[in-house]
């Protein structure tokens, strides 16, 4: 499904305004999830390849973190098997935003996911 460029800059939009947020606490898995989005975004060059929407765990996993699977919003109806939509998994510090990948063979948290 082709992102209109209305889409886009909302997305952009929205990213502005999470920005402001990033170093205040995130209080619910929703904000975690706006806040994964914006940063990941900036690691993804297909179109089709946008975070869309959130896998969340259960909480307390860890306590001090959502983990979170981010997927794209790009999916296709298949008769046969189809790909996953997953991006990664990722951890969101509820303390302060910051971004970690998620070790899910370990259940452990990764490293910090950094601009470059």
């Amino acid at each position: 499904m082709p992102h209109s460029k209305f889409s886009i800059a909302l997305l952009i939009a929205v990213s502005f305004v999470i920005v402001a947020q990033a170093k205040e606490p995130i209080r619910d898995e929703r904000t975690a999830c706006a806040l994964l989005k914006r940063h990941m975004v900036k690691f993804l060059t297909r179109i089709n390849a946008l975070p869309a929407r959130c896998d969340l765990t259960s909480p307390g996993v860890p306590a001090d973190y959502y983990v979170i699977g981010l997927r794209s919003g790009h999916f296709r109806r298949c008769s046969d098997v189809c790909g996953s939509s997953l991006l990664g998994w990722y951890a969101v510090r509820k303390r302060d935003g910051q971004v970690h990948k998620w070790n899910v063979a370990n259940m452990e948290l990764g490293p910090v996911v950094r601009d470059n």
